[in-house]
């Protein structure tokens, strides 16, 4: 069986009817976090997805070899996305998107200033993306109708769409082939099958796949999708919505595909852990996050994963998981791209992005350390 992709592996119709653009170095570690134990209490594990790519590591993309491999094999040179200024999706798709010759624009809406958003937006616009701003929702989707039509791409086609975060069924299914690998994992023992994973879920896509993945790969763990996004956003109707939609991809390409059944309690969004709004830090997550550097050597960031882990600390302190496994799947980008992006002046972006720069990042950021303002893309 395939270590990279063990789902196209098992299911061959999958495999000729879903293109596949080879980005990551897959499998991903899983690790042990004994650092973290307490006697007593549950063992504690982590999927390092945060190394997908030395380039972008990160959820994104597993999800973009399938995105992107649909694109290519339609010979699509154009492509529209979507989500907050400081996206990982943007980025990363503005990234690998170049080498294969496909045009990027990146519609965005603001969020609080942080660092991490000051790099994504120097990459993308570094890698050639289009980068545009609005104010909110309706606005990004008045101009993303007015974008398309204005700008039609070959004999009049639509420019097509990636949807926010990398969750289509593509993407989606990026992540049922994640839960395979695990369970492949699982099954030569690099490690134990974990009683519960603890994930980010923000557009839903990642918890969405890995919870129809590891069903239909017949592993008994539960799912618990950490909410970083507002509830309209992150909620069980919608992920329940989004496995479903995730599943019916798959066994319309391979009939073979498990069937799985999906209840209500598959499709719980854990929602104490998003703070006051979308991409503003929280204390807990800047706790994690610090955790989680000092004694476990790993990089989270305050938007997603350190929330998600501050969830999974909490987990791994209740005496309800004694005895348990317990496994974080970390979703983050820990390649450092400071450096690639330490010579480009942000005053090349359109205007509307210039305050990520002037403004002071948001006090959890980093606590304690001065904001580099002096550096050449930082200048005001």
């Amino acid at each position: 069986m395939s270590a990279k992709r063990p789902l196209l592996e098992l299911h061959p119709g999958l495999a000729d009817r879903i293109p596949v653009e080879p980005l990551a170095t897959l499998p991903t570690p899983v690790e042990r976090l004994a650092p973290l134990e307490e006697t007593g209490g549950p063992a504690l594990w982590v999927k390092r997805d945060d190394l997908t790519s030395e380039l972008y590591g990160g959820n994104k993309t597993r999800k973009l070899e399938l995105i992107l491999g649909k694109l290519a094999a339609f010979g699509q040179k154009r492509v529209l996305t979507f989500g907050f200024a400081g996206s990982n999706h943007a980025a990363a798709t503005a990234l690998f998107c170049e080498p294969l010759g496909i045009e990027c624009t990146s519609m965005l809406m603001p969020q609080p200033p942080s660092r991490a958003v000051r790099e994504n937006l120097l990459l993308g616009h570094a890698r050639g993306a289009r980068l545009k701003l609005y104010p909110g929702l309706k606005t990004l989707i008045l101009g993303a109708v007015i974008f398309r039509t204005f700008n039609r791409g070959r004999l009049g086609s639509m420019i097509p769409m990636i949807s926010a975060g990398g969750t289509t069924p593509e993407g989606n299914a990026a992540y049922v082939n994640a839960a395979f690998e695990l369970a492949a994992q699982v099954a030569r023992g690099a490690c134990p099958e974990p009683d519960a994973i603890y994930v980010a879920a923000g557009s839903l896509g990642t918890a969405a796949g890995l919870i129809a993945g590891v069903k239909a790969a017949g592993l008994g763990t539960r799912v618990i999708p950490v909410g970083v996004t507002a509830r309209r956003f992150a909620n069980s109707t919608a992920l329940a919505k989004e496995i479903r939609r995730t599943l019916r991809f798959l066994r319309r390409r391979d009939p073979s595909f498990p069937r799985v059944e999906i209840t209500p309690a598959d499709a719980v969004v854990e929602g104490g852990y998003l703070g006051d709004r979308y991409g503003l830090f929280t204390a807990a997550g800047a706790a994690a996050m610090e955790t989680a550097r000092e004694r476990a050597g790993m990089a989270l960031e305050g938007t997603y994963t350190a929330k998600a882990f501050a969830c999974f600390l909490d987990a791994a302190r209740d005496p309800a998981n004694e005895g348990k496994n317990l496994m974080f799947w970390n979703t983050a980008n820990s390649a450092d791209i400071s450096e690639r992006v330490a010579s480009v002046d942000y005053r090349e972006l359109p205007e509307e992005f210039h305050r990520y720069f002037t403004e002071p990042v948001q006090p959890l950021d980093r606590p304690g350390e001065e904001d580099p303002g002096d550096s050449p893309h930082q200048r005001s």
